[in-house]
């Protein structure tokens, strides 16, 4: 049990890491996500973006944000549409809290 628990303990310390070094579309994409909580398309996730701006200049569709998406590894694709990972959303509750 103490195993799994410092396992996932350790698996969770790592994610934290990768978040705060991924470029900051990489981390809107996850915080939209995690914010939505359901699962979503990317051409609402694309919407989003353009709405607050967080995109920046780059111009996106939903071919283009796969990579943003598969880089990230805070993404899942579940069934055609994109989910976070359960263990992230402590997270973003966390970044959002502050």
């Amino acid at each position: 049990m103490l195993d799994n628990y410092l396992k996932i303990a350790k698996q969770r310390q790592q994610l934290v890491i990768n978040y705060h070094v991924l470029p900051e579309l990489d981390r809107a994409i996850g915080q939209l996500v995690s914010v939505i909580y359901t699962p979503v398309s990317r051409t609402m996730i694309l919407a989003c973006l353009e709405h607050t701006k967080l995109a920046g200049e780059k111009v996106l569709i939903a071919a283009t944000l796969k990579p943003y998406i598969d880089r990230s590894g805070l993404v899942i694709i579940w069934t055609g549409y994109l989910s976070i990972d359960e263990m992230l959303d402590f997270i973003f509750i966390r970044i959002f809290d502050r």
